[in-house]
């Protein structure tokens, strides 16, 4: 008899440590820290490329708009095609399509090739990370699941955190220090391509799609492989998945997309594209206009920079304190903690505008974007069936993603009317209101995969019939 989804989440859930090469998990990692490199050392690289070809700060901006742009269609393009050519092809293709858009980016002999790589580019790196998430979400077992995808995540939090730190010894240390840092993403196609035959694909998407003979090599491989570093028998079978109905494997793909926007996933979609909307107001403008505010506020521009430097330390430690407490207490609560503190420091600046508090504030701006960054994409696609996880996941983030395009309009219209308070207010308030989805979003923790069915309860308590099959974080 086959092996149905319900099994493939049994025997990944019992195991009790990370049941693939350790190698696999260096090259999420790698991928994390390139993909976030490659979306903010544009900002140490433009002032060079726009001496080099001449332009103007216009150019600049529609160099970064069309950037925002191809973010967008990778995070849409990648749920599409994670969902229908499998987890390990998307990205595969996401991280190839970034070291491509960076390695022209760093040689390009114009503006309009210039402009046109950093939107391949951008959108190789949204594709990639969004992937990401769903891929090790459903290679890992439940109950350390959360410390799974922090661990891929720590190096991204590390690689947006290096920017400017590697900008600074690398740009005026050569000629064209800009195209350096342009094309240090594109070492990611290098380690991808060398290790491509490591990555397995996702046995839970193989037997969604009716391919369970590979399914099945796919977990007695991780089995064995955790057998060979823990002696004796593995843990039994939880018999409470078999309750779980899963998803009915078959190989059509048409009308997969429509699904997202009818019950039970409808709810789901619209309350995630509102919380990573929310979340990318306050995170692209301080990225893209916190320098400039602080310049606006009579800082000069080294003063500005140095101030700023609170980001970096702060994506680190949120990253890290995410690693810590994802799997310990649940996720939708741990997040909203985190968001609700670095809302209220961030407002506490916007009253009090002292030089302590603006490097508490940025410092708190950082870590809700290093712990918000692994949780909330692990929680987002902990909410969508297997057949369109990365579909759910990267729609709402694409919606999302809308917020950072408003997001410095937001903030120059809050500066505009009430001064650099204002804009800082608007950041809180933004962090503050999506307390309101959070709330009614599901408590995932240790949860099978297979649970995000119609007719499971959403938060039924654990051991119940009708239940999620739950597990004590190791």
């Amino acid at each position: 008899m086959a092996i149905t989804e319900s099994e493939v989440g049994a025997r990944l859930d019992r195991l009790p440590i990370w049941p693939h090469p350790k190698s696999l998990l260096f090259m999420l990692g790698a991928g994390f820290f390139f993909a976030y490199f490659e979306g903010v050392n544009i900002g140490i690289a433009l002032p060079g490329a726009l001496d080099q070809f001449n332009a103007s700060l216009g150019d600049g901006a529609r160099v970064i708009s069309l950037g925002l742009w191809g973010t967008l269609l990778g995070t849409l393009s990648s749920g599409y095609l994670s969902d229908r050519k499998g987890r390990r092809a998307a990205l595969f293709s996401g991280v190839m399509l970034c070291g491509a858009g960076s390695l022209l980016s760093a040689f390009a002999p114009s503006l309009t090739v210039f402009t046109g790589a950093r939107f391949l580019a951008n959108m190789g790196s949204a594709a990639a990370a969004i992937t990401i998430g769903s891929y090790l979400s459903e290679l890992s077992p439940a109950a350390r699941r959360g410390r799974h995808v922090a661990t891929a995540v720590i190096p991204g939090m590390a690689g947006l955190a290096s920017v400017p730190f590697i900008g600074l010894a690398v740009v005026p240390a050569f000629d064209a220090g800009w195209r350096v840092m342009l094309v240090m993403p594109a070492l990611a196609a290098v380690i991808y391509l060398a290790g491509y035959r490591v990555m397995p694909e996702s046995p839970r998407w193989l037997v969604t799609h009716g391919r369970a003979d590979e399914a099945e090599k796919v977990i007695r491989k991780a089995e064995d492989h955790v057998r060979s570093r823990i002696p004796g028998e593995l843990p039994p079978l939880d018999t409470r998945h078999n309750a779980l109905p899963g998803t009915t494997p078959d190989t059509k793909e048409g009308g997969q997309t429509r699904k997202l926007f009818q019950a039970p996933n409808l709810r789901w979609t619209i309350l995630f594209a509102l919380i990573w909307f929310g979340f990318q107001v306050p995170v692209k403008s301080v990225l893209g206009l916190g320098v400039e505010l602080l310049t606006r506020r009579g800082f000069d521009i080294a003063q500005s920079i140095a101030l700023s430097i609170g980001l970096s330390v702060g994506v680190v430690i949120g990253a890290l304190l995410a690693f810590a407490v994802t799997d310990m207490f649940p996720r939708k609560h741990s997040l909203a903690a985190m968001t609700a503190t670095s809302a209220v420091l961030i407002i506490l600046m916007g009253i009090f505008p002292t030089t302590a508090l603006i490097v508490v504030a940025w410092v708190a701006m950082g870590m809700v974007i290093g712990f918000s960054t692994p949780i909330l994409n692990l929680i987002t696609a902990e909410h969508f069936p297997t057949r369109i996880r990365n579909r759910g996941a990267s729609v709402s983030s694409a919606l999302g993603d809308l917020g950072g395009v408003a997001g410095p309009y937001i903030a120059v219209a809050a500066f505009s009317a009430v001064g650099f308070s204002g804009a800082w207010f608007a950041f809180g308030g933004f962090l503050l209101v999506l307390l309101i989805p959070l709330a009614m979003t599901r408590n995932t923790n240790g949860t099978a995969l297979e649970s995000v069915t119609p007719g499971v309860p959403t938060d039924a308590p654990a051991g119940s019939e009708a239940g999620p099959v739950t597990r004590t974080p190791a």
